[in-house]
């Protein structure tokens, strides 16, 4: 079986959850440090990423005329 991982490294966590409004991660983010901050972004990104793509890809791949079971899963290294 072939397996497609992809690896996201946010650099500027406290800029997204600024640019969110604290949304992101709620009025606690302002405690925490920045390694958990970064930790806390790539995974509200990866579990972004994951809506998306259940979303689109049975469309996409049905419009290819591929008939395809798959599953999309977020794991810690």
């Amino acid at each position: 079986m072939t397996y497609l991982k992809i690896k996201i490294d946010v650099n500027n966590p406290d800029e997204v959850i600024a640019y969110q409004k604290g949304q992101i991660l709620g009025v606690a983010s302002k405690l925490l440090g920045k390694e958990k901050k970064k930790e806390l972004v790539e995974r509200k990104t990866y579990e972004k990423m994951k809506e998306s793509m259940l979303e689109l890809l049975p469309k996409r791949l049905s419009e290819e005329g591929v008939d395809a079971t798959f599953t999309v899963t977020i794991e810690k290294e």
